[in-house]
């Protein structure tokens, strides 16, 4: 009785079994990345590698089939209205485990250290399965609204963790710190407003030969956004004297502008406008304020000075002091 040949040679649908046995390649390095994202494989018989996707994205599966080599079909599910690519092989999945991926990956997934020249579009494949483009609506505190753009990417924590220091280590761009925060039963990572959104874009998409169209057209988007001139430095210092004079305190005049409390404090300096600072006043006078308002609590925000920089100032001084 003869044994039976192995299973590739009865195969039903044409693929590629060694396409992930060694990432060679830009696209190669992508696939894994996307996959690590979005597929998901079966280790028990059947073994299988799949990679559903919403309708809108069928294109990109065409691309993945393409390049695989399958010539099986692509299924559609009415009721999410979703694309979806099964490919049964067992080298497949034999290769992407040794790679990292695993059955149940979502928690436990590791990064993929593979060549620095590859890690660029490993990392938009992760990004173009579980990162998003979006743009949140803020307010600011003079109540008018803003509308900055994010990115975000979502996964286990070494591969967000991995993910924030590979955008550290490779942009030029000092604005590259994304947000690490814990989301659900997963982690994320946040780089909010224009600049920090241009970041990840310039990094993973520029100059790419496979992406997912969608967030592509997306990064351009962000590329070429403008940037908002910035507020503070565009107040002159006359103008900025008759806030101060009308609103008694620039903490209040920061309030009315819709500005920070440090970026007012920061240019009114650089205007050499009135600004108080502790080490200027004189213990006496300190008593007599504290004699008058009660707590130095409330002297501090007379003084428009902050209460911890009060009580240092009070300790240096060796006068006597009337205790809040």
């Amino acid at each position: 009785m003869t044994s039976r040949p192995s299973s590739k040679y009865y195969r039903k649908h044409a693929v590629n079994l060694s396409y992930f046995r060694k990432i060679s390649t830009e696209n190669k390095a992508y696939w894994l990345g996307f996959i690590a994202a979005d597929g998901y494989v079966r280790e028990t018989c059947p073994y299988s590698l799949s990679i559903g996707l919403k309708a809108s994205d069928l294109g990109h599966l065409l691309k993945f089939k393409k390049e695989i080599e399958y010539s099986g079909p692509i299924t559609y599910t009415a009721k999410t209205n979703s694309y979806r690519i099964i490919i049964y092989s067992k080298e497949l999945v034999e290769d992407l485990n040794r790679l990292g991926i695993r059955q149940r990956k979502s928690l436990t997934l590791k990064s993929w250290k593979g060549p620095k020249k590859y890690m660029r579009h490993y990392w938009r494949g992760v990004f173009d399965g579980d990162g998003c483009f979006s743009i949140c609506r803020k307010k600011r505190k003079n109540g008018a609204t803003y509308k900055p753009w994010v990115a975000s990417i979502v996964g286990s924590k070494d591969m967000m963790t991995s993910f924030r220091r590979y955008v550290k280590n490779n942009s030029t761009n000092k604005y590259k710190r994304g947000n690490l925060f814990r989301y659900k039963k997963v982690y994320r990572v946040m780089y909010s407003g224009i600049q920090p959104a241009k970041t990840i874009a310039k990094l993973l998409y520029r100059k790419a030969s496979v992406y997912l169209d969608r967030k592509k057209k997306l990064s351009e988007d962000i590329v070429l956004t403008k940037l908002c001139p910035p507020i503070i430095r565009h107040y002159t210092k006359k103008f900025l004297s008759k806030m101060y004079k009308k609103n008694k305190s620039w903490e209040n005049v920061a309030k009315v502008l819709g500005v920070s409390r440090n970026g007012m404090f920061k240019h009114i300096r650089k205007l050499k406008l009135y600004f108080p600072i502790i080490r200027h006043y004189k213990i006496e006078y300190l008593n007599r304020l504290h004699r008058k308002y009660r707590t130095w609590r409330k002297v501090a925000a007379y003084l428009e000075v902050s209460l911890v920089g009060l009580y240092q100032h009070i300790r240096k001084n060796k006068s006597a002091v009337i205790q809040a």
